[in-house]
């Protein structure tokens, strides 16, 4: 008969390691069986009681679960999902006009699990269906050239996080 001294453990996104400990009778053997490749264990077997340490990977994308099993018992992992970053831009400091199409675009970006890396600004005007194309370092201000003509001119920008998990359209018009 296996016992482990816990039935359920909570990985933050960020991934992370902690231990558990195998009951079990002195000369008998045990490992640990799981299908989580996220997941791993050291030691992976052993003979008698002892202390297994975990690691979990970080999450680039939705919750998952993971189980393993010691024996007769095991253990449910669950991580919670990667959200993806969100932007905010703002265009000539939120003037209203300009003559030219030189714009100066201020950007922020959040993200609760993990870090800004890069952004990808395009010019929108009024286009659902525009997309990214040229992605680089992010940066919290940037010179962009507006598209040529008159009228309202409309920017936007996408933010992608170090695991690779993009922000909605963020836009701003001038």
């Amino acid at each position: 008969y296996v016992s482990l001294d816990v039935s359920q453990i909570e990985v933050p996104v960020s991934g992370g390691s902690g231990t558990f400990s195998v009951g079990i009778e002195d000369s008998c053997d045990w490992a640990v069986e799981s299908e989580s490749s996220w997941l791993s264990f050291s030691p992976a077997s052993g003979t008698g009681g002892g202390t297994v340490t975990w690691t979990a990977a970080a999450n680039p994308d939705d919750a998952r679960l993971g189980s393993i099993s010691v024996g007769s018992d095991g253990v449910v992992f669950s991580q919670g999902g990667n959200a993806a970053p969100v932007a905010a831009l703002t265009i000539d400091a939120g003037a209203s006009f300009t003559a030219s199409r030189t714009l100066q675009l201020d950007i922020t970006a959040t993200d609760a699990d993990d870090s800004i890396a890069a952004m990808c600004v395009a010019n929108i005007d009024g286009n659902p269906d525009a997309t990214c194309n040229d992605w680089e370092t992010f940066a919290t201000s940037r010179t962009w050239w507006s598209s040529a003509g008159q009228g309202t001119k409309q920017v936007g920008v996408w933010v992608r996080d170090s695991r690779g998990k993009v922000s909605a359209l963020a836009t701003d018009a001038i």
